[in-house]
């Protein structure tokens, strides 16, 4: 019966009689269309595919590198003097020249650095793809906190309508017992005033769902004039007495701040993140020590050039030679350079260990306050379930003493309004306690 009421309540409250065309949209749903949509998540998604092309690239550096030069000249006259510049002779070069070479090497032994390279690119990699869902989590979550705040305004304006509707019919009967002399003209100004009043925050509530509803289909990518009702499905979900499990949830679960430190401490996102940025750390240090290390490659070279220039006369013929052999390449320079990077990096991985305590910390004090601020919302609803009872069964005393023309008619609009305004209050409490639990799976990332 209960969870009838409330239903019944939020569909009241989201039938606002606009002229502009209305459509139920599941929190659900509205996540969907902001992962497909969503210009911030499809930024983090860029970057993803920045990141797999840069792994690519670090592990295309296993391959040889292979070079071909061709080249096509006009040779001319050749001259020959004295060393002191005297008896000058010309020499006769072929005119036509031509030098083609082909150079390959690979790099069998670089102290690490390219296999370093490739994890490095792999580990960004990762950290891109949790960028991505990380962005999508934060995306999801202020979408559920609008939608929410969607779900109020609309209760908020019913419930001023309402009190409007009330005012207006007490200020009739008012005027109808002036006309008696049984009323004041002071208590109409004063319900005149009131009247006012609520037309303005009518007016305030309206323009801060427009507000609300262009943010939403703004993150989600819908067009501007569509206008977004929340699904009050997930109100019945959320009145469930406190003994009962749901599909949504379950009681002994959301009770538990150890399960939620447990999930938050196993799936948080940033502190995965904060977890690759070590072993990435890790990574560097081996990139900047392999600079210590000689760099050992195969090669092979052919040149074919003409005319053969190195004799007098020049032979215009073509020259051919090849060879191949093992480099090895060290630079001196990095006994007294290299030491300061490697020093750098070790820092930088003490500082992803701190990242790593401290955001822990935070995530722990996150989850704290949120689990206490659900079990606040939970006290909240119980105590709102409490009012509501009293509330309808002062409604019920007052109708009958009304009936029996021991009341007045400002008593039981009295205790007709305080009965709204307490299954009002009830939705919200519910909208609360489903915010607080939205929350709690933000923290840890399982939206």
């Amino acid at each position: 019966m209960k969870t009838r009421i409330l239903t019944l309540l939020a569909l009241g409250s989201v039938c606002c009689g606009s002229a502009v065309a209305q459509q139920v949209y599941p929190l659900d749903t509205l996540f969907t269309l902001a992962d497909q949509r969503s210009r911030s998540i499809k930024v983090s998604e860029a970057a993803l595919s920045v990141a797999t092309d840069e792994l690519k690239a670090a592990k295309a550096d296993r391959l040889p590198d292979i070079g071909a030069q061709l080249s096509v000249s006009y040779n001319g006259r050749g001259l020959i003097t004295d060393r002191d510049f005297t008896n000058p002779m010309n020499i006769y070069i072929p005119e036509f020249g031509n030098s083609f070479a082909l150079k390959v090497s690979e790099v069998i032994y670089s102290g690490g650095a390219i296999t370093s390279g490739i994890a490095l690119g792999e580990l960004g990699q990762r950290m891109a793809e949790l960028t991505v869902e990380k962005n999508r989590q934060e995306v999801r979550f202020v979408i559920t906190g609008q939608y929410l705040d969607l779900y109020k305004s609309y209760n908020s304006l019913q419930v001023v309508r309402r009190n409007i509707s009330l005012t207006e019919n007490m200020l009739r009967q008012m005027r109808s017992r002036y006309e008696q002399g049984m009323a004041l003209r002071s208590d109409i100004t004063r319900y005149e005033l009131q009247s006012e009043a609520l037309k303005l925050q009518a007016t305030r509530l309206e323009d801060g769902i427009k507000i609300l509803n262009h943010r939403l289909c703004v993150a989600v990518g819908l067009d501007a004039d569509t206008q977004i009702m929340p699904d009050t499905t997930m109100l019945a979900k959320a009145a469930l007495p406190p003994s009962s499990e749901s599909s949504f949830f379950s009681v002994s679960s959301v009770l538990s701040e150890a399960h939620w430190q447990q999930q938050a401490l196993s799936q948080n996102l940033t502190l995965r993140q904060a977890q690759l940025s070590q072993q990435m750390g890790d990574k560097r240090i081996a990139l900047e020590r392999s600079a210590l290390l000689p760099h050992v490659s195969l090669f092979a070279e052919n040149y074919l050039n003409g005319p053969i220039t190195i004799e007098i006369p020049a032979i215009n013929k073509n020259f051919n030679y090849w060879f191949v052999g093992v480099g090895v390449q060290y630079q001196l320079s990095s006994l007294f350079k290299q030491s300061h990077k490697v020093r750098a990096a070790r820092q930088s991985r003490r500082q992803a260990d701190e990242q790593l305590a401290l955001a822990r910390e935070q995530v722990e004090t996150a989850v704290h306050a949120a689990h206490t601020d659900l079990l606040t919302s939970q006290a909240d609803l119980h105590t709102q379930e409490k009012s509501t009872q009293l509330a309808q069964e002062n409604y019920q005393v007052v109708s009958n003493r009304y009936q029996n023309g021991l009341a007045l008619i400002t008593d039981l609009l009295d205790a007709s309004n305080v009965k709204l305004q307490a299954e009002l209050q009830l939705v919200n409490a519910h909208i609360t306690q489903l915010y607080q639990l939205y929350r709690l799976r933000y923290l840890s990332h399982s939206l």
